[in-house]
């Protein structure tokens, strides 16, 4: 009976050994030959350069902002801002349909949202399902000031859904520092207001995107909006952050969202630049490397652009004699006085603009606020160019017209004096 018993155990420890034998030999053959082929596999973090991919980010969090601030009455609001929110951030919050509102009363005086930053990261797996993570850095304007906010954003392209959940800075930041990330695959279900889609964006929304994103923060953060200018033109221009200000009170207009008459869009090897111009002839140039990172000039004569020496130099006499009056009264109607004194004929000041402030009081109460140039005549007398002009009010509130001679006499480059008259 004990022999019996010795054998039962050493066949079963002979059992254990034999197993303990395959299993090795088992992963053996594995490390040596290909490995198991993840659920998941990654593609790195990547900056969105993609000016279409960024705005519709960044309309689709628009969206969200206008549903929890109750502003759109043709749609159950509370539904909506809570079916576009991720279901882990919802359960993790504690968020209902009662008191998503109540939860996120920061923004009931909601006025608008920019999308300030964007990055993206793809997940495939073996069934080519498409996932994207979007980490997107923002704005958000209420009417108790500004704020920024850090989103990630799913989207599903094979059910063409898509969710948000808002992040803290630091996450943010995690997730933007690590080229590789641990992410799970995930399935977003259609639930009416969470439907993807794709934008195509025209020239024409380009600049108008850009001109309003201008406009929003000159009128909500006027020191942020004073770094967004060219940094050459902004030295040139003002100087400092006082005279800077001192344009914005004096052009009100020009910083309110609205349409323009001329835009252009071009696309260089290290940038891509925008130029909008309203019906006051009012510029905005934008340019920028990504998305929205842009640096604006905001007008075309106190710099001279490449776009600008081009069409300077390959023109006669009396075509830089019409370029040089454009930038004349496009400084007038910029309220830019300094620039239109400077280009006066010393002999013309002396005789009639002895100080700057004279020059100014004059153009004020004999020209318009906004004023229309028509060309009509140009001769050359002796050396200075002489244009007649008609001068109009921009506007149409005026319907007195001036007559105007311009005579004018070109410098090196692109340097003119001159004097005018009726």
């Amino acid at each position: 009976m004990k022999k019996l018993k010795y054998a039962i155990i050493l066949l079963i420890i002979l059992i254990l050994i034999i197993s303990a034998i395959l299993l090795m030999f088992r992963n053996t053959s594995n490390n040596g030959g290909s490995q198991e082929v993840p659920e998941i596999s990654y593609i790195p973090l990547e900056k969105e350069e993609n000016i279409s991919s960024f705005l519709l980010a960044n309309e689709l969090v628009s969206n969200w902002f206008s549903y929890i601030s109750q502003k759109d009455d043709r749609i159950d609001n509370r539904e909506a801002a809570f079916s576009l929110l991720d279901e882990k951030y919802i359960d993790n919050n504690k968020i209902t349909k009662d008191n998503i509102f109540i939860f996120f009363n920061q923004y009931s005086n909601y006025k608008n949202y920019s999308s300030k930053d964007m990055y993206t990261r793809q997940i495939n797996n073996r069934e080519d399902y498409t996932n994207f993570f979007v980490y997107i850095e923002g704005i958000v304007r209420t009417e108790e000031g500004n704020s920024d906010i850090y989103i990630l954003m799913k989207q599903d392209l094979s059910n063409q859904t898509y969710s948000i959940q808002f992040l803290t800075e630091s996450e943010y930041k995690k997730y933007i520092s690590n080229d590789q990330i641990e992410v799970t695959k995930f399935e977003i279900n259609n639930k009416e207001y969470n439907k993807l889609y794709t934008k195509t964006v025209s020239d024409y929304e380009l600049c108008l995107t850009h001109m309003n994103d201008y406009s929003n923060i000159v009128k909500s953060n006027l020191n942020e909006a004073y770094l967004l200018i060219n940094e050459e033109y902004r030295n040139k221009r003002f100087g400092t952050f006082e005279k800077f200000k001192e344009y914005v009170d004096n052009n009100e207009e020009f910083f309110k969202n609205g349409s323009f008459i001329e835009y252009l869009v071009e696309y260089f090897e290290d940038y891509d630049q925008y130029y909008c111009k309203d019906i006051n002839d009012n510029m905005f140039i934008f340019r920028e490397k990504y998305p929205m990172q842009y640096k604006v000039i905001l007008d075309t004569y106190t710099l001279d652009l490449p776009e600008f020496l081009e069409q300077y130099n390959n023109t006669n006499n009396q075509g830089k004699t019409a370029l040089n009056i454009q930038k004349f009264f496009q400084a007038i109607n910029a309220k830019d006085y300094s620039y239109a004194y400077s280009k006066l004929a010393d002999s013309f000041k002396n005789n009639y603009f002895k100080t700057e402030e004279e020059f100014e009081n004059y153009m004020k109460n004999t020209f318009f606020n906004y004023n229309k140039v028509e060309y009509v005549n140009f001769s050359v007398e002796g050396n200075v160019n002489v244009y007649s002009l008609i001068i109009t009010d921009q506007t149409g509130e005026n319907i007195n017209k001036l007559s105007v001679n311009i005579i004018m006499q070109l410098n090196e480059g692109t340097d003119f004096i001159m004097s005018f008259g009726s």
